[in-house]
């Protein structure tokens, strides 16, 4: 079974503006993704010709030494660091570029790979680990095997000057891009819990925690077809837990469902209120999915975890 992604998100982004035609490095800044190797390709006679920039995305061990290679080689006005960036983010800048890159000295697959399909751009990579397969074969990506400066440039102005390759590999990469979108992922994966369920409703389990034995028993006394069909319903989110995401849907579940305790009390409610006005959203979200994690249904647990957090950002 593969890891999803949201085609959507990639396919209409908008894209980003950027004063000149770009390509992509959306990676780990990390050795083995030979980032360094595309920096180089950039001070190459082969590229240095045209008018393209080099927007490096991403953070990492490397991030120090490669902005120190960038300068020596006098590509500032060229090389472009932008640090880490949130998925919308990533999905505008890969909609943007003329082309990404990928010549990974080792990968185990690389998503990356497949949302620069789903935002119709070329990719060039090398062929290790599970990249080809990710991209869906010789025609998903324009694949080299000599990374040196000299081979790497030429690949990149071919890709970056040939209509009819870069026509080619658009075109296959949105189709096959399709294939790893999470609501067909999803059904596939329904399908196989649900060719499992003859076996596991008749196997006994020795639960590690009350919270799996509690989420056993819901799972064992509860119609298959229901489940399927939707006709389960789940108590309803509370308003004072709008807008925090899924860590907020996990801890009422496990409240309500697991646990079995629906009502909402005003004082809890009250507790909650006050831990987002005083800490924020996201620090809330951290908070609910850590007592999620260890079954703590009640605000006070919450308010024990938000001192910790407190200490933790006083230590600092």
């Amino acid at each position: 079974m593969r890891v999803g992604i949201d085609t959507q998100l990639f396919a209409k982004a908008t894209p980003t503006s950027w004063p000149r035609p770009y390509v992509l490095s959306l990676r780990r800044l990390e050795d083995s993704k030979q980032v360094d190797h595309v920096i180089r390709a950039f001070a190459e006679p082969t590229i240095r010709d045209h008018d393209v920039d080099l927007l490096v995305v991403g953070d990492g061990q490397q991030a120090g030494t490669l902005r120190r290679l960038t300068r020596d080689l006098g590509l500032e006005e060229r090389v472009h660091f932008l640090g880490e960036v949130d998925i919308q983010q990533a999905a505008s800048l890969m909609k943007g570029a003329a082309l990404t890159t990928v010549v990974s000295r080792a990968e185990g697959g690389g998503l990356v790979n497949v949302e620069a399909q789903a935002a119709g751009t070329p990719v060039l990579a090398t062929r290790v680990g599970g990249i080809t397969e990710y991209l869906g074969g010789d025609k998903g990506a324009y694949f080299i095997d000599d990374t040196s400066p000299a081979p790497l440039a030429e690949g990149i102005r071919r890709c970056l000057t040939d209509t009819a390759l870069r026509t080619s590999l658009i075109s296959f990469g949105r189709q096959h891009a399709e294939v790893f979108e999470t609501r067909h992922l999803v059904e596939g994966y329904v399908d196989v819990y649900r060719s499992l369920e003859p076996v596991a409703r008749n196997r006994g389990i020795e639960p590690w925690s009350k919270l799996t034995a509690d989420l056993w028993d819901i799972f064992r006394g509860t119609d298959g077809a229901q489940l399927h069909s939707g006709q389960h319903e789940l108590t309803a989110l509370p308003a004072d837990l709008d807008g925090l995401g899924a860590p907020a849907n996990r801890w009422w579940y496990t409240r309500a469902e697991i646990f079995g305790q629906k009502d909402w009390p005003e004082f809890e409610a009250h507790a909650l209120r006050q831990l987002r006005e005083e800490y924020g959203d996201e620090v809330v979200e951290g908070l609910l999915a850590e007592a999620a994690e260890w079954g703590r249904i009640d605000a006070s647990a919450l308010s024990v975890y938000a001192e910790s957090v407190r200490e933790e950002v006083d230590a600092s």
